[in-house]
């Protein structure tokens, strides 16, 4: 008879987002159902959050929960759950997609809807054999729930059809207003000044080159299969619980300093101009031995985790190693140039200039209230919709602009409802340049090397990230228009220098 002691099973990324976004939680969960000869039990818990929809109309799509788990047994290290195939028991009004490659699964509504939903009684199988846990292991089991949005398979296209620098155009382009390109499938691309090809204004520009002639393989992700896509870039409250799931010598590496450092330390900022990023030593770790315990205090007033610490505002000062370490850990990955583009316009027409809203008008945010809490909100001016050219300064809280009734402008939402691909942070992609061309768009395992690092990515632009580049703009500059490629092949490897730096994940639909 297999025995388990359940130390203690609890949630983090659960997000505490007021009524204006997802307030994903995930409550009540236990181990139940283990069968012996089959070396697996069931994790029951009950998921819920607000503002979900499915619709078979226009964006046709549905937001869902990517849920994943971790696990120890007694005292050791955090391990990444393998998740069987098959055998899940969905909620009533819910389904259950898992991934093929047992890292996680992906629930969602089974029909038209709207608004919050309460899913009871959820049962994932854990394949605990496969490893390596006995039967009468003591075991710690956490899970956690990032909400996601699905992009349907559908043509689209990319470059607007302005003049922003290095916007992706139509081969045919020489000069003057530039012709977008209609991606219509996954095959391979050619690059090249000739029509139909993928090319881009001055394409000699050193940091939004589209990179040599040649071609962009069929393996590369180029936005018209479907994936999901984190609905926010990662809050400061997902990226302290990461934390606080690693090793001494793993946080040394996904943190600017030290673990052992003084409570009370920032994490990721170099200094005390930490541009809003409250994570914080709480307890101070061991070199080498003992993790740091972090926390969220942005009010900075020694008060850990209160309800005015950021923890639902937009994490900066992320380097791509950073990024790629998540989406790694999450059984994610990075998202492509063309991807982001797709996300942001979807299959609609494109338009001149436009930011991730489908339009030319910006509005940006000048002052908010309830800073730093759950609910912070923009108070000026009337029918702001963007965080960006330095007002307020710095980055607020992921989803501020949305409302119940809020239409996808007034959101400043993209096509299918991802939230903030225009200004706030910077948006950390892979690019179709030379360096990129090799990301065939592999999922994250959930496991990191001892030194924190991704692993087993080896299409993915490393820590070093060549092949990557930035989109979507930041809260101290113009350039969030979707098409903007204005560095769009710059490579940087740092966390930036004034917290304008963010990630976003996805994943490739089952």
């Amino acid at each position: 008879m297999k025995r388990f002691f359940i130390l203690s099973l609890f949630l983090l990324f659960c997000f505490s987002k007021y009524t204006l976004a997802n307030n994903l939680t995930v409550t009540s969960p236990v181990l139940v159902g283990p069968n012996a000869s089959s070396d697996y039990v069931n994790v029951k818990f009950d998921i819920s959050w607000d503002n979900s929809w499915r619709t078979s109309s226009a964006p046709n799509n549905w937001d869902a929960a990517w849920v994943f788990v971790k696990f120890k047994v007694g005292s050791g290290e955090w391990q990444h759950a393998t998740i069987s195939s098959i055998g899940h028991t969905a909620p009533s009004g819910g389904t259950i997609t898992p991934s093929s490659d047992t890292t996680g699964v992906f629930i969602y509504r089974d029909a038209n809807g709207t608004g919050s939903v309460n899913f009871q009684n959820v049962l994932l199988r854990w394949n605990y054999g496969a490893n390596g846990v006995s039967d009468n292991a003591q075991v710690t089991v956490k899970v956690f729930g990032i909400e996601m949005v699905h992009v349907p398979q559908d043509s689209f296209y990319v470059g607007s059809g302005g003049t922003e620098p290095g916007s992706l155009t139509n081969g045919s382009w020489t000069s003057g207003i530039s012709i977008p390109l209609k991606i219509t499938s996954e095959s391979a691309l050619t690059v090249g000044q000739s029509s139909g090809n993928i090319w881009t204004i001055g394409n000699g520009a050193v940091d939004g080159s589209v990179g040599s002639s040649g071609s962009i393989s069929a393996s590369f992700p180029k936005g018209f299969q479907a994936f999901y896509c984190m609905k926010y870039s990662v809050s400061q409250e997902q990226y302290r619980d990461f934390l606080n799931m690693l090793t001494y010598t793993q946080q040394a590496s996904r943190t600017t300093n030290a673990p052992n450092s003084g409570s009370g330390t920032f994490a990721m900022p170099p200094s005390t101009d930490h541009g809003r990023n409250g994570i914080r030593i709480q307890t101070n770790g061991v070199s080498t031995t003992t993790p740091a315990v972090y926390a969220c205090d942005a009010s900075e007033d020694a008060g850990m985790n209160e309800s005015n610490d950021g923890q639902t505002l937009s994490c900066s000062w992320l380097s791509w190693g950073d990024g790629i370490a998540f989406s790694d850990w999450t059984g994610l990955r990075p998202i492509s140039e063309l991807e982001f583009e797709k996300a942001c316009r979807g299959p609609s027409s494109a338009v001149a200039g436009e930011y991730a809203w489908g339009n030319a008008s910006a509005t940006a945010a000048t002052a908010t209230t309830n800073n730093r809490q759950v609910n912070e909100t923009v108070s000026a001016p009337s029918g702001a919709n963007v965080n960006y050219n330095d007002v307020p300064l710095y980055p607020i809280r992921v989803g501020i602009f949305a409302t119940a009734s809020s239409t996808r402008p007034q959101a400043g939402a993209s096509y299918y409802g991802i939230m903030d691909m225009s200004g706030d942070l910077w948006e950390r992609v892979v690019s179709i340049n030379d360096a990129g061309r090799g990301f065939s768009g592999s999922h994250g395992n959930g496991v990191l090397d001892s030194n924190g690092d991704e692993t087993g990515n080896s299409d993915w632009p490393g820590t070093g990230a060549s092949g990557a580049g930035f989109r979507g703009g930041t809260w101290d500059g113009p350039y969030i228009n979707i098409s903007n490629r204005y560095i769009g092949t710059l490579t940087s490897s740092t966390r930036g220098d004034k917290g304008t730096r963010g990630f976003r994940s996805v994943r490739t639909a089952p």
